[in-house]
């Protein structure tokens, strides 16, 4: 067969392509008009994960797995879309690390939001204005984090989800040349410092606010930007030089909060939050509950508390489900032991293995 007649044969296939795309749209937007009249939301994680990990398991034999979830996550995220078209809200600002995760988790067609606020973010799903908001809690950079743990008691908002993304920041700019002014925000110079370290003395590096300001400067003044690979999509900028950051090993969490319960799934974290009282013993005593009922402790993260003046608050990750009924008697007891305990939500673990958080 020639190449012509290869070609044909390829027009072809992209065409039934296009039609089997169109019938998987026309049964998603059937879903979301059954999911709004039975009151169900329509951003369904485990769901989505399991799909996307089915269509690997068959697929990759024949297509490069991480090729597989590229292409289905965009084609789901199309479907999400129009199954419900309101936004969702990130934690931090456009063309920084957090609208990048929220892009790699929810695809490019998500109607993604910054919020600068996290006191705002929760105000806005306690309203039911938005459905979902993507944060993290790792204080790891200058990137925007939720550092008031106590803001989780004024809420009806819980924890259905988490995902982890590995940053992996790239030099981007003009496709034809390399810039010797490159734009970034601090975090992501602090980031690729090693890389900076090593460039050529003609480069000149410039602080700016925001991932944003990065990226729209970069393309009005044909320089270059470090940051992420959302810098492609929203300013046409190409990718000149990746893998540049200093830790090619770090894994970021971020978690999915909303107005509901995660699913349950068989491996899964319980999130919750504990003011403990500034006494000797008080948080040994907390660590005896846990190993008294065999409950593995995955994350424990102090803060202080606008409470009182000499108590803590602390989120905790234990390992199981809300439904668990080793979690159930470990909770009850920490309500004993504790000022205040306040469960966050049970949801999927996705942590990855041999990864370096931070």
């Amino acid at each position: 067969m020639g190449i012509d007649e290869l070609r044909r044969e390829i027009d072809r296939v992209d065409r039934e392509i296009l039609r089997l795309l169109a019938d998987r749209i026309d049964v998603a937007r059937r879903i979301g008009e059954a999911k709004r009249a039975a009151g169900v939301e329509p951003y369904d994680p485990l769901r989505e994960q399991r799909v996307l990990d089915e269509l690997v398991r068959d697929g990759s034999a024949r297509f490069p797995a991480e090729g597989l979830r590229a292409i289905y996550r965009e084609i789901i995220s199309a479907s999400r879309t129009l199954e419900s078209e309101r936004s969702i809200l990130y934690l931090g600002a456009a063309g920084g690390l957090s609208h990048h995760a929220a892009r790699e988790r929810l695809g490019d067609s998500a109607p993604l939001i910054a919020c600068g606020s996290a006191e705002r973010i929760f105000e806005r799903l306690d309203s039911g204005d938005v459905d979902v908001a993507v944060l993290t809690l790792e204080p790891g950079s200058m990137e925007a984090h939720l550092d008031r743990f106590d803001l989780f008691l004024h809420t009806e908002s819980r924890i259905f989800g988490e995902f982890y993304v590995e940053p992996r920041p790239a030099l981007y700019g003009p496709r034809d040349f390399r810039p010797e002014t490159v734009y970034a925000h601090p975090a992501v110079l602090a980031a690729c410092s090693q890389w900076v370290e090593r460039s050529s003395p003609r480069t000149r590096f410039i602080a700016v606010g925001t991932g944003e300001e990065a990226g729209e400067r970069a393309a009005r003044e044909g320089a270059g930007a470090l940051g992420y690979r959302v810098l492609e999509g929203l300013y046409g900028l190409a990718p000149i030089e990746e893998e540049i950051g200093d830790d090619p090993r770090l894994t970021r969490r971020f978690l999915l909060v909303g107005r509901r319960d995660g699913a349950r799934s068989g491996r899964d974290k319980t999130s919750l939050i504990a003011v403990i009282p500034n006494r000797p013993g008080a948080l040994h005593r907390i660590a005896g509950i846990l190993a008294a009922h065999e409950v593995n402790l995955c994350w424990i993260e102090p803060k202080a508390t606008r409470l009182g003046a000499w108590d803590h608050i602390f989120f905790l990750d234990l390992e199981g489900h809300q439904e668990d009924r080793a979690i159930r008697s470990t909770l009850e007891d920490l309500r004993g032991a504790a000022e205040l305990v306040r469960l966050l939500g049970s949801y999927p673990s996705e942590r990855p293995a041999s990864r370096k958080i931070g």
